[in-house]
Order: C-alpha cells, then sequence, then structure tokens
C-alpha cells in the first residue's frame, strides 16, 4: 500500500495573474481543493481485515468516538488476530455498510479463531471485541423485503397487546424490541415462517422456512427500515 506525504507547494506567478475568474485563479483554486482533500485522507488509518479467509483493506479515523468506544487496549495489544489490524468495530462497520451505529449495535461479529478470520455478523451481544458473546452458526444477511412487512413487524411489537397475539397464534417464537428501535421475531423456522405469513410477508416467510426438518431457530431482525434473516 502506497504512502503519500504532503509536502509545501509553492506557487510563483506574475503580479496581475491572480485575478478572479483567470486560469491561473482557478488553478490555485483548484490546488489548494486537492491539497486539502489529501490533508483529510491523511488523517484516515489504513488496515487489514478477514472476512471468510479473504483479506481486505480498509480505512478508519481513529479519532472517531465510536470507534474509540469499541475498541480495547488489549484489541491493540494483546490480540491474537493473525493479519487483522482493524479493530473489530471498523469490520462490522463494513460488513453493515446501511446501518448508522445505533443501529448497528443489534449485531455482532462471527470469529474463527483457528483461522484467525471473520466468517459474518449474527444478532446479539458483543464483547469488548465487537464479537458475539454466545458464538453460533447462524448468520445474518439483508434480504428483500417489503416495506409492509417492516410496518408490520414494528407495528405488531408497538402493539400493546403484540407480543401476546404472535403467541396465541404461533408456538415457540418470541417478539424483542431494542432500545435503537430494532424488532426481532425468534423462533423455531416453522413457527417464525407461520407468524410472517400471517403478516402477509410470503417470500420472507418462504426464506425463513426450514431447509430440513428439525431446523434450528431463526431470527428475522427489521432495524433501520431494512429487514434481516439471521440462520444456520
Amino acid at each position: 500500500m502506497n504512502s503519500h506525504v504532503l509536502r509545501p507547494v509553492r506557487i510563483a506567478v506574475r503580479t496581475g495573474m491572480l485575478q478572479p475568474g483567470s486560469v491561473p485563479m482557478r488553478l490555485a483554486m483548484l490546488l489548494i481543493v486537492l491539497v486539502s482533500a489529501g490533508a483529510a485522507r491523511a488523517e484516515l488509518s489504513p488496515c487489514t481485515t478477514s472476512v471468510n479467509g479473504g483479506e481486505v483493506p480498509l480505512f478508519f479515523d481513529p479519532e472517531d468516538p465510536r470507534v474509540s468506544e469499541n475498541t480495547t487496549f488489549k484489541e491493540n495489544w494483546f490480540g491474537d488476530w493473525g493479519k487483522i489490524t482493524c479493530p473489530g468495530y471498523v469490520t462490522l462497520r463494513y460488513l453493515t455498510p446501511d446501518l448508522t451505529d445505533d443501529q448497528r449495535g443489534t449485531f455482532c461479529l462471527q470469529y474463527d479463531r483457528k483461522t484467525k478470520t471473520y466468517t459474518g455478523y449474527s444478532e446479539g451481544e458483543r464483547d469488548p471485541y465487537a464479537i458475539c458473546r454466545k458464538p453460533s452458526k447462524s448468520f445474518c444477511q439483508r434480504v428483500n423485503a417489503s416495506k409492509d412487512t417492516v410496518l408490520a413487524l414494528t407495528g405488531l411489537a408497538a402493539s400493546a397487546t403484540g407480543a401476546a397475539e404472535v403467541a396465541q397464534t404461533t408456538q415457540d417464537v418470541q417478539l424483542l424490541t431494542q432500545d435503537n428501535g430494532a424488532v426481532s421475531l425468534t423462533g423455531k423456522a416453522v413457527a417464525v415462517a407461520g407468524a410472517l405469513t400471517r403478516l402477509g410477508s410470503t417470500a420472507l416467510a418462504a426464506a425463513a422456512a426450514p431447509a430440513e426438518v428439525g431446523a434450528a431457530a431463526v431470527t428475522v431482525v427489521t432495524v433501520g427500515g431494512l429487514v434481516y434473516l439471521c440462520k444456520e
């Protein structure tokens, strides 16, 4: 990776050349903009992360308070991360680009310590390294779902009887809300698919349906107007 060092640039012009609207003036202003942009980029720190075994070069602002809040001293100096030099939170941002930092609080990273690579992200509580406190085989991915699905889930959660309605119509399904506005529907795949069908989201219900009998639980999360399906 090439490093660019900014050096002072001296521009020599004859008196009277830098008149408003003149070519030399426009060139001088362009140079100032380019130098300023270069200085802004120089404030970013390069790092490398690993996703499913592939190295990914990233940049981040080390002065970003959210990065600082989610990065520990131990992660910088004592972590056994192989070729990974990015803070875990920076990788989580990379994997969830459509979310704000508050909305991103719903998810955590899945990390394979044997191969020293991130394998994706899931719904759950994070440890100081942004890794899931309870590792599982479940992974989340954004799915194409209609706005009606988002409104149905958030409306159901907002209803005082929403959780009760879910419990009465399905078995082994849990409806949860979070402070960041996220709503999750968790349970056995068949039960979650049935609940989604009742909400009118047949496409998402089909995606959540188990591929085989006895499939593990799935979670459907809506946050920031988007829908994520988490399953093995």
